[in-house]
């Protein structure tokens, strides 16, 4: 749904119009004199990355910027890539006070594809349904599961993944159920800690659906609270090119929930390398989509062995250099400069990607089987390492006579399901659960 605010904001004592639509903030400065104002006045109204506005209904706004952009002579305007509404139900209540509140509830098909649609799930249901009070007046009723629990700037969270059945009185069928993403704390600070609770959540529903991108429904703040004199949201600006989330892909609950807390750390305390992390397009595999998997990999290596090292490649580099160093003073000042720049290299040298592939490839090997790997993956999965480094080196160097193969395709998927393995395994998944959730990265994800 597509709103609109207007109101007016002060500018140094001034008051100014302004719109707000489709994530852009317009300021209206007018073209009559003394009503122009410079970038410098107008980004005064910017507080620790925030706006702060009301408009003329209802209404109190919490703007996130991006950055300022041109719109016209004499309109300032501001991209957003998000913002807080808070609805007040009574135009006279209170709005001075800060802003905090005490939950965040996700919803996102995502998060319905985490369970299995089985005996255990339906009967789920069976019994919000049969919870369901008319005398009550019971609009919404929910049942939980096991209770999670991150930290974020040292203050702990709980995540719940709760099951609601919500009444729908003007629905042919009467109930709408959904899973949902709760989160809660009694102390939830202020605009930026819903806005990082909320990209740390999205992150976590990319990770598990293997999605590039995804956008996050209305995300409901203070859900069902009665306390508060408003109504709260926040919402996120829709990514262009969003993946369609396969159900079959989605990693499945009962195979994270011992170490959801765990995969949300990792997630806030950025060990995650989600730059790097997917193709830019589902259905096409280019050549850096090749290179950003081995940097993915290789981050997610140095998190989970952040003290490897290759003792026989240093061994022999240490030699070399002292050999070489003893032999500078054969050298005059001209070829020196030359000398030290490449005695330097020699020194920075640390080709260990092959390496860490062979390793990581034998615990991938040791989960999941040789035989399932041969069928899921490739059959040519034992030189895998050997041909990641090659393309890796070839690409880097811009190598253009080298030739890619249908192979190395299927080593990208390979190395991706590697990674996550890395990742997982950080989490201090079992090795059961690890399996099952790689399978959901194979070519049969069912």
């Amino acid at each position: 749904m597509k709103y609109i605010f207007n109101g007016y904001v002060d500018i140094d004592g001034t008051k100014y119009s302004y719109t707000f639509s489709d994530f852009v903030l317009s300021i209206h400065a007018g073209d009559r004199p003394g009503q122009h104002i410079g970038w410098e006045q107008c980004n005064q109204i910017i507080n620790d990355g925030w706006i702060h506005i009301w408009d003329l209904s209802q209404n109190e706004l919490y703007l996130r910027v991006e950055r300022p952009m041109y719109l016209s002579p004499g309109e300032y305007g501001y991209a957003i890539s998000g913002y807080v509404r808070l609805f007040y139900l009574d135009r006279k209540s209170e709005r001075n006070s800060p802003f905090t509140c005490h939950n965040l509830l996700f919803k996102h098909p995502v998060i319905d594809f985490l369970f299995d649609c089985d005996n255990e799930y339906i009967q789920r249901i069976v019994s919000l349904f049969s919870s369901w009070s008319d005398d009550a007046r019971t609009y919404d009723t929910r049942t939980d599961r096991h209770t999670h629990k991150f930290s974020l700037s040292g203050t702990e969270y709980q995540i719940h993944f709760p099951t609601y059945c919500q009444y729908k009185y003007d629905a042919p069928f009467p109930f709408h159920v959904f899973n949902a993403i709760f989160i809660d704390n009694a102390n939830i600070q202020g605009v930026n800690d819903v806005w990082q609770i909320a990209n740390i959540v999205k992150l976590f529903l990319q990770l598990i659906s293997q999605s590039r991108t995804i956008n996050l429904d209305e995300v409901s703040l203070d859900f069902m609270s009665s306390e508060n004199p408003y109504n709260a949201w926040l919402y996120m600006r829709p990514e262009q090119n969003v993946s369609i989330s396969n159900r079959e892909r989605v990693l499945k609950y009962k195979d994270i929930k011992e170490c959801i807390g765990n995969i949300f750390d990792q997630i806030s305390g950025n060990q995650i390398y989600f730059r790097s992390l997917f193709n830019e397009n589902d259905a096409i595999i280019r050549t850096y989509d090749i290179m950003n998997i081995c940097a993915a990999f290789e981050a997610q290596f140095d998190i989970l062995e952040p003290k490897f090292k290759d003792k026989t490649q240093s061994d022999i580099k240490k030699k070399m250099v002292n050999h070489l160093a003893s032999h500078r003073t054969e050298y005059d000042d001209t070829e020196a400069v030359y000398f030290d720049a490449i005695l330097n290299g020699l020194k920075n040298f640390n080709d260990t990607l092959q390496k860490r592939l062979q390793i990581a490839l034998d615990e991938f090997i040791r989960i999941y089987g040789e035989d399932d790997i041969c069928f899921d993956f490739s059959p040519e999965y034992r030189t895998m390492p050997k041909r990641i480094k090659d393309t890796r080196n070839a690409l880097d160097h811009g190598n253009h006579t080298y030739q890619l193969t249908s192979l190395m395709f299927k080593d990208t998927e390979l190395l991706r399901a590697i990674t996550y393995m890395l990742i997982l395994k950080k989490a201090n998944m079992s090795d059961t659960n690890i399996r099952a959730c790689l399978k959901r990265l194979s070519k049969f994800p069912y």
